[in-house]
Parts: structure tokens; sequence; C-alpha cells
């Protein structure tokens, strides 16, 4: 589910800027099709259709669940964390187990919980590729369709996997407070403040976008995906300035993304055809 635009292209490489933003943030994970995935779409689907009086969307919509206090027992869903960000433990094996234990809990947030967490970790994992949108926005619906345990990191999830076209950087900051190490949390305000830098141009999005990327580049300068998010920050402000000089500097974090990735994944070819735009953008601006 991508964001509805806001802005008035003026390029073909400016039109590839949505999608960009989504892919390299919260929004953009690969997923191939796995029962677990198919699972996920089937519980969105049936809560859709037995949802006539739009509780399951009420209890989704923004900005009502992000203005829950957290109040309630953080203890299972951090031991669930812990057990399932520990490098000793695939997250598959952990998917298939939870994925059984959220089918016969249809009303637990803790069951919900694990299941979505499990699943939301593995792809995060993953390069990024248009094939995950659906799957993303059923975990965002399946951890709405139970009453909310007023926890933080119930709430993490929910940001982690939040389809709305809405800017939810404010809440991000919320999360990001309570954990000022998170790595996921700052990709995903990235996302959002890069939206806003192409939406609007503004300077204090983009300087704390910036920010963001450079803590992240600082913590792993090999990691592909750090170059991909840093890229869109730069080319989401050369759509709405066309400044030269943001244009040369998202090139230059795009063709370090490729350079550490497989050059033929879908997401690597959707930067080498921006970068190509960019730089015809940059030769007509020159002339």
């Amino acid at each position: 589910m991508q964001r509805k635009s806001k802005i008035a292209f003026g390029s073909a490489a400016a039109a590839t800027m949505l999608g960009v933003v989504l892919l390299a943030s919260r929004q953009c994970y690969s997923y191939t099709a796995t029962i677990g995935g198919q699972y996920a779409e089937s519980q969105f689907r049936a809560a859709m259709a037995t949802d006539p009086s739009g509780e399951v969307t009420l209890k989704a919509k923004f900005p009502l669940w992000q203005a829950e206090q957290w109040t309630g027992d953080e203890a299972l869903y951090e031991k669930v964390r812990l057990e399932i960000d520990s490098p000793n433990v695939p997250p598959r094996t952990l998917e298939a187990l939870y994925q059984l234990q959220a089918e016969n809990q249809p009303h637990s947030a803790a069951a919900q919980f694990r299941w979505a967490y499990a699943l939301w970790k593995r792809i995060a994992l993953e390069q990024p590729s248009s094939k995950r949108t659906s799957t993303l926005s059923a975990l965002f619906y399946t951890l709405a369709k139970v009453d909310s345990p007023n926890t933080y990191n119930y709430a993490r999830l929910r940001y982690l996997t939040e389809p709305s076209s809405k800017d939810t950087s404010s809440f991000g900051e919320r999360l990001l407070k309570q954990e000022p190490q998170d790595d996921e949390i700052k990709l995903s305000l990235i996302g959002d403040y890069a939206f806003n830098v192409g939406a609007s141009g503004n300077p204090l999005s983009k300087a704390r976008a910036l920010d963001l990327c450079h803590q992240l580049l600082q913590t792993d300068p090999k990691r592909a995906r750090y170059y991909a998010v840093l890229g869109t920050v730069y080319e989401m402000s050369y759509t709405y300035k066309h400044n030269a000089s943001d244009s040369m500097k998202s090139v230059a974090a795009d063709q370090k993304y490729i350079s550490l990735v497989d050059p033929q994944s879908e997401y690597a070819r959707m930067r080498c055809g921006a970068v190509a735009e960019l730089k015809a953008d940059l030769a007509k601006d020159n002339q």
C-alpha cells in the first residue's frame, strides 16, 4: 500500500519517489510468498469480511492507536523480542510455532504479537522488493484486530508495519525516546521525514533525516539499506528544490548501495534507473 502523492512530479525520476521512500524504509522489505504470508493475508481478509461495523478498521485508524499510553505489562513482549532477535534462533523456526499459536488464540494480543514479530523479523532481514506490501498491511491489521495491551513493544511493531499515508514522524520520535538506539525505528523515521521533504521541502525534516542516516552509517557503514535511504532523502530534496548538489549526493549514495547488493535484484535495478534519470535531469538543468 503506497502513500498517495502530495507532489506534482516534474520528471520520470521524480515519479519514482514515493515507491523509493517506502522501499527504502519500513514499508519495503521483500516478501516471497510463504505459508506464513498467506496466513497473514487470509487473516486480513477474514477480519475485513467479519467487520461490518468497522471495528477493526477503527482500531487501526490513525491517530487513535498512537495516542495510547504504554501502561501495560511489557515483560512478555520483551521476552518475545529477545527470543526472536537472538542470532542463534532463525526467525523461520519460531515463525511456524507462533503461527499455530496465533491460529489457536485469535483473540490473544500476545499470540498475535509473537507470530507477527517473527514474520516481520524475517521480512526485515531481506532486501527491498515490491512483493511485501500486502503482507505488511495484513500484519498491521492482524495486530489491530485484538484489544491493544497498551505496551511499547506492541506499539513499536504497529509502527513498523503501519501502511498509512499520514505523517507518523511524531509517533516515531516518541518510540525512539523509549529506545534511542533502535535502528529499525530510525529507518522508519527517515522514510517519514523524506516524504515530508519531497512534499514541502521542509529543511528541518531534511536535517533530521540526514542526521538519522549518518547515525545508522556510523553503526554499520557496510549495510546497503542505509545507503538506499540516504539516497532517498537527497532524491526527495532534489525533487522539491532541484538543487544539483542533492542530485549528485543521491546518485553517489545509490551507486554505493548498488555496489553492495546483487545488481540484478529488483530494487538495485530500480535504483539504476533512478540514477540514470537523475543524471539526465541534472544535464538538462545545466543546459
